[in-house]
């Protein structure tokens, strides 16, 4: 149950990593979305990327948060994608609100700050969803008062299913997710 014939011709070290990616597909995939909605990502590591990957792949524009440069360009970026660097650039905020002048449909957090989902929680746009695999220790603590205002949606997914590994492979071997 725990073992996964991989499809012909992909490349067996891009599926090591399996449940991890998996990680990255779950966050990319809980939010409610339509093609063209703009989608944030918390997060320039691994987890983060396939958080993006997804959201890209079912059709959102993505704005990828991170403190790396080598990181962030790791992105492959539609022509509406952008990437910050939120060490070099204190007025972030004012980059995503211009990115996303009609809001934010969709934040994934894939590093645990809680301080920078309440910064972007005021742009969402109404019934929009946060997904979070991010760690946050005893520090997680979200008002949900915050997210009753705009009938946001958290999404908090943990742990891996056999649908989801299988959905993450078939992405993986169709080049959707990159992990090499």
């Amino acid at each position: 149950s725990q073992v996964w014939k991989l499809p012909e011709g992909l490349e067996p070290v891009a599926a090591s990593g399996l449940v991890l990616t998996q990680v990255g597909y779950n966050v990319g995939m809980r939010p409610r979305l339509e093609k063209g909605d703009r989608a944030v990502v918390i997060g320039d590591g691994q987890v983060g990327h396939w958080a993006a990957q997804t959201l890209q792949h079912r059709g959102a524009r993505v704005l990828m948060l991170g403190r790396h440069d080598d990181r962030l360009g790791l992105l492959r970026p539609g022509p509406e994608d952008r990437v910050v660097n939120t060490a070099a650039n204190p007025n972030w905020m004012d980059q995503v609100r211009a990115w996303a002048p009609e809001g934010l449909q969709a934040v994934a957090d894939t590093v645990g700050s809680i301080r920078t989902l309440e910064q972007l929680i005021p742009i969402m746009r109404h019934e929009g969803g946060i997904s979070s695999a991010g760690f946050y220790g005893h520090e997680g603590r979200i008002d949900i008062q915050l997210l009753r205002n705009g009938e946001l949606t958290l999404y908090a997914p943990s742990g891996w299913s056999k649908p989801r590994m299988d959905a993450t492979l078939e992405l993986l071997s169709q080049g959707a997710l990159s992990t090499l």
